[in-house]
């Protein structure tokens, strides 16, 4: 945990000079590449104490990044949103920036229950070798592939640096 601390101070100080490089879309694809990688790094490979190590700090890397940069894009979606429909809708917007997280608690609980089901999960019993692949699939190719997905969903974003310009100097003639 104490890596894992110093990897997201690293990852915060060093977020706006990614974000000032290579802009804020480009910073989330990024984090979110690092996050799948992260946890897939373990599950392609033997998992063993220094791949889950650096597995992980990827992922806290990521962590830190996407929410440099996912803050940022949420105030572009609002900021976009009032230049086409002349409705301030920044605090509803913000607002629901922890919704996903609250949103993806609420499925995970019964998610989880549901996967060690099908895995035939029993606590305080050995597991076998299948039942320690399902393990694996549910710690880390199910996220890893979601992480794919909001990657591949990330490219289709439209609001861009320079549409961004576009809009806030439409929003400022108003």
């Amino acid at each position: 945990m104490t890596i894992a601390s110093v990897i997201s101070i690293v990852a915060s100080l060093v977020a706006p000079l990614i974000l000032k490089t290579i802009g804020r879309k480009t910073s989330n694809i990024l984090a979110l590449a690092l996050y799948a990688l992260g946890v897939l790094l373990p599950r392609a490979l033997a998992p063993d104490v220094t791949i889950m190590g650096i597995g992980f700090g990827l992922v806290y890397f990521a962590m830190s990044l996407q929410t440099c940069a996912g803050v940022i894009m949420f105030a572009d979606s609002a900021k976009y949103y009032e230049s086409k429909h002349k409705v301030n809708v920044a605090g509803f917007t913000m607002g629901l920036y922890t919704f996903p997280v609250q949103l993806g608690l609420a499925i995970s609980a019964g998610a989880a229950n549901w996967a060690l089901e099908a895995i035939n999960y029993v606590p305080g019993t050995t597991m076998d070798a299948a039942q320690v692949e399902g393990l694996k699939n549910i710690v880390l190719l199910i996220p890893g592939a979601l992480f794919l997905v909001a990657l591949v969903l990330t490219c289709f974003y439209p609001l861009t640096e320079k549409r961004m310009k576009a809009v806030q100097a439409e929003l400022d003639r108003a």
